[in-house]
């Protein structure tokens, strides 16, 4: 955990936590050895010093409760295609993304947690796990990014990829998404980051300036994977394969006999 960054500081958007039935709900802590005691209260202690959480009087119950809040993320093909012929490419890693957005002020009791010995804490900033915390997110970078976004860069919630055609456009685009993320008080993880590349991973393949591919490690999966015998290994293996279908002409003919079987199988 790496919270020596966090500050909540941006401006444009807090999370607001949007109950189906307020009806008050507590779970009883889960019974921790002393090693899981001991590394609890390190992370609690971190968290308080970083400023993500406070004290306060498993989000499953909650998010059971929470209303859904439409936030689409972008479609991984679609973005793939706006790459076109750019020659130039950078990515960019906020650090600890999430930690950023900053609860609002009358949903953070909602987050509250016990620990063993007695305590209780509550975030003060929007914290992993809860059910519309992407949307959240996703919703916050296309405003920082708006005008800029399928042009010269794409958002993936807090992974950004920045496309050009030269380096001197790229240095270009870079500066505007830098003034971008400073105007709406964005941190970056500068370890986490690449610049002015000629390819570099991106959501689970390979963006280039001779065109995409994909990661290795999804061929392997799919040349590895165990015969389906069952409906759900089949629908698990057509996913799996589903993720090359832009690379593989006539995926959908070659497909059919495999998605043919579903309404059959048990």
């Amino acid at each position: 955990m790496d919270a020596s960054a966090v500050t909540g500081n941006v401006r444009a958007v807090t999370h607001k936590i949007r109950l189906e039935k307020d009806e008050p709900f507590r779970i009883r802590p889960y019974h921790l050895n002393e090693q899981k005691k001991c590394a609890l209260y390190e992370c609690i202690n971190e968290m308080l010093a970083a400023g993500v959480i406070e004290r306060s009087e498993n989000y499953r119950r909650l998010n059971a409760l929470t209303k859904d809040e439409a936030a689409p993320l972008p479609r991984i093909q679609e973005v793939l295609r706006d790459f076109g012929t750019a020659q130039v490419f950078s990515s960019i890693d906020l650090k600890s993304g999430y930690w950023q957005i900053p609860m609002d002020p009358a949903s953070k009791h909602l987050t509250a947690f016990a620990t063993p010995d007695g305590a209780t804490y509550q975030y003060r900033v929007m914290p992993f796990g809860l059910k519309n915390a992407p949307a959240t997110f996703q919703k916050l970078m296309t405003c920082v990014l708006s005008g800029l976004l399928g042009k010269c860069a794409h958002v993936y919630l807090d992974d950004i990829i920045v496309f050009s055609a030269t380096y001197e456009e790229h240095i270009g685009h870079l500066r505007q998404i830098f003034e971008r993320l400073q105007e709406f008080g964005l941190r970056c993880a500068p370890g986490k980051c690449r610049f002015g590349v000629n390819e570099l991973p991106y959501l689970g393949h390979i963006v280039g300036q001779d065109g995409n591919r994909p990661q290795e490690r999804h061929l392997v999966q799919i040349r590895d994977a165990v015969p389906p015998r069952t409906k759900r290994q089949l629908q698990s293996f057509l996913g799996l394969a589903n993720w090359l279908r832009e690379y593989v002409p006539l995926y959908a003919t070659i497909a059919a006999p495999l998605t043919d079987l579903l309404p059959s199988m048990t």
